[in-house]
C-alpha cells in the first residue's frame, strides 16, 4: 500500500509541478506579448505624426510657391496635403483613443490647421493664376504671419513626438525587462523541477 501511495506521489507532484510551471509561463508570455504590442502601438503612433508633419509642410511650402510665382504647378502637394491630413489626423486620434490629454493635443492642432486653411483657402482663389507677382512688404508680412502659425502647429506635432519617444523607451525597457525576468525564471524554475525530480526519483527507487 505504501508503495502504491508512493507511486502515485512520484508522478502527482511533477505533473503538478509542470502544470504550475505552464501556468507561469503562460502569464509571462501574455505580460511580454502585451508589451511588445505597447511598443508597436506607440510606433504606429509615432509614424501617423511624422505623416503629419510632412503633409503641413507639403501644404505649406506649395501655398507659399503658388502665392510667389502663381502657378498652378506649386499647388500640387498643397491639395494632396489639404485631402490627406485630416484623415491621418482622424487615424492618429483614433490610435490613442486611451489617453485623452493625448488626443487634446490632436483636436488643438486640427484646430490651428482648420484656422489656417481657411486663409490659405481664401488666398489662394484671391490670387490671380498666372502672374507673377512682387514681394510687397504686405505679402511678406502675411506669409510671415502664417509661417508663424505653421511653427505653431508644428510644435504642436513635435511635443506630440516627444511623448511618443518618451512612452515608446518606457515600454521598451518594461520589455526588456520582462524578458530577463522571464528568461531567469524560466531557468530558476526548470533547474528546480529537475532537482526535486531527480530526488524523489531517488526516493522512490530505495
Amino acid at each position: 500500500m505504501n508503495v502504491r501511495r508512493t507511486i502515485r506521489f512520484a508522478i502527482a507532484l511533477p505533473v503538478a509541478l509542470v502544470g504550475s510551471i505552464a501556468i507561469l509561463l503562460a502569464f509571462q508570455v501574455r505580460d511580454l506579448l502585451g508589451d511588445a504590442e505597447w511598443v508597436r502601438h506607440t510606433v504606429q503612433v509615432k509614424a501617423e505624426v511624422y505623416e503629419a508633419q510632412k503633409l503641413l509642410l507639403d501644404q505649406e511650402s506649395g501655398l507659399r510657391g503658388f502665392l510667389l510665382t502663381r502657378e498652378n504647378r506649386f499647388l500640387e502637394p498643397y491639395v494632396a496635403g489639404s485631402t490627406a491630413l485630416p484623415t491621418t489626423l482622424d487615424h492618429l486620434e483614433e490610435l490613442i483613443s486611451d489617453a485623452p490629454q493625448r488626443q487634446e493635443r490632436v483636436r488643438d492642432l486640427r484646430n490651428q490647421y482648420a484656422h489656417w486653411h481657411e486663409w490659405a483657402e481664401a488666398s489662394r482663389h484671391d490670387a490671380s493664376p498666372d502672374v507673377t507677382v512682387a514681394i510687397s512688404p504686405q505679402l511678406r508680412e502675411m506669409l510671415s504671419q502664417r509661417k508663424e502659425a505653421m511653427d505653431q502647429m508644428r510644435e504642436v506635432a513635435s511635443r506630440m513626438l516627444v511623448d511618443e519617444n518618451r512612452l515608446q523607451e518606457e515600454r521598451q525597457t518594461r520589455l526588456s525587462s520582462r524578458v530577463r525576468t522571464f528568461a531567469i525564471s524560466t531557468g530558476i524554475l526548470f533547474a528546480l523541477f529537475a532537482v526535486l525530480s531527480a530526488t524523489l526519483l531517488r526516493l522512490w527507487i530505495r
